[in-house]
């Protein structure tokens, strides 16, 4: 089930109001707004500024929450995604005039395609917050959300750290990987924040131990940490654990800084 969908589904028959986020009435932005804040993301009110910030670089739970956009097109029907319009008279800037949320309902069945519905304030096919089917001519751009986001929407989530990610465990990843005398960046250091530098230090990593070069850090990442480290210090206090447990993990990185001299 999606937290997004779901939310946006209940407030349809609400009415549209400018400017407005609920609870009692939305605007196109503001539904979006307040859709992904079940999710634990903070959006700014406007649908031009939700497009740009999902690929800047910023806070994780206010920007670089898309992994995935493009034009309408190439739509895939069969994944939640935030729709766009364009201002075409617009030609000074992008500007997008308006909002919605595709329900990833589309497919092929027996030969026949559907394209999935359309939860929107405003626009075509409705008054109001309305659930309608998708019309393309009535959209520009999609855009999807990073893996780290779509499982927090779906509640699938697992143990794998990937770009998007936030919290202690990143912070421990970034911490370790250091040690061993991989760069996460400059300015990131160990923040909790998964980003492009922690992403290609994980990259780097994946390449010295012989496995795919993903950028995600999952299961076998961490036994592959887990044996290096039992060939250079010995067998961990604990083995059993498929990730480094905090307490142990402290431990080692002392270990490896002394050998190394120090991590500069």
């Amino acid at each position: 089930m999606s937290k997004i969908i779901d939310f946006a589904l209940a407030q349809v028959g609400k009415p549209y109001v400018f400017g407005r986020s609920g609870p009692d009435s939305f605007d196109c932005s503001g539904l979006t707004k307040r859709a992904v804040a079940q999710i634990g993301l903070d959006w700014y009110h406007g649908a031009t500024t939700q497009w740009t910030r999902g690929t800047q670089t910023g806070a994780p739970h206010q920007f670089d929450y898309f992994g995935e956009t493009g034009a309408i097109d190439k739509l895939p029907f069969d994944k939640i995604a935030f729709l766009f319009n364009q201002d075409k008279k617009r030609t000074d800037r992008l500007v997008m005039a308006h909002t919605g949320i595709y329900d990833g309902k589309g497919g092929v069945y027996h030969e026949a395609t559907t394209y999935g519905q359309v939860v929107q304030a405003g626009g075509y096919g409705g008054k109001g917050v309305h659930y309608n089917p998708l019309d393309k001519r009535r959209w520009s751009h999609y855009a999807i959300l990073t893996p780290y986001w779509t499982e927090r929407d779906g509640d699938t989530m697992d143990d794998t750290l990937r770009r998007g990610s936030i919290g202690e465990a990143v912070r421990e990843l970034q911490t370790t990987l250091m040690a061993l005398g991989y760069d996460v960046g400059k300015n990131t250091r160990a923040d909790g924040k998964f980003g492009p530098a922690t992403e290609a230090g994980v990259k780097a990593f994946q390449k010295d131990y012989g496995l795919p070069q993903t950028g995600e850090w999952g299961t076998a990442e961490a036994q592959a940490l887990d044996a290096g480290l039992e060939d250079e210090l010995g067998p961990p206090v604990n083995d059993d654990d498929v990730m480094v447990p905090r307490s142990w993990l402290e431990g080692v990185v002392q270990d490896i800084q002394a050998m190394l001299g120090g991590v500069k």
